[in-house]
């Protein structure tokens, strides 16, 4: 992801801004491949390419209660269904459900501004 987004800082310059906020002991929790990668891509390609003066988008990542919170944010509303398949999405779904068991999700909401995709999941 890290990778990603230098990339994608060089192609947008100053429209791109990112936010990362990492809790302690996160390191240590396997998240589903391409989860939070897949979450990124859409921020940028729906948040910052859609936006002709860019945006921030955020990253942060959590636990409490035995759950993993991580959540993508970038400033904006979401997209109408237009030219989206929302394929991503529902990979990212699935892959999270397959590797996390039923009480994972991944939901994705607009409120005070900001687009937020959260990833939820028992830590054990």
């Amino acid at each position: 992801m890290q990778s990603y987004l230098a990339i994608e800082k060089i192609r947008f310059e100053e429209r791109l801004c990112v936010a990362i906020d990492i809790a302690g002991g996160m390191d240590s929790v396997a998240i589903p491949p391409m989860a939070v990668q897949t979450l990124v891509e859409n921020a940028v390609k729906y948040g910052v390419e859609q936006s002709s003066v860019g945006t921030e988008i955020r990253i942060s990542a959590s636990h409490a209660n035995g759950r993993a919170l991580i959540e993508v944010a970038n400033r904006g509303a979401l997209a109408k269904l237009g030219n989206s398949t929302r394929v991503g999405l529902a990979n990212a779904r699935k892959r999270l459900l397959h590797a996390k068991g039923g009480s994972a999700s991944l939901d994705l909401v607009e409120r005070d501004g900001w687009v937020r995709a959260s990833l939820t999941f028992p830590l054990s």
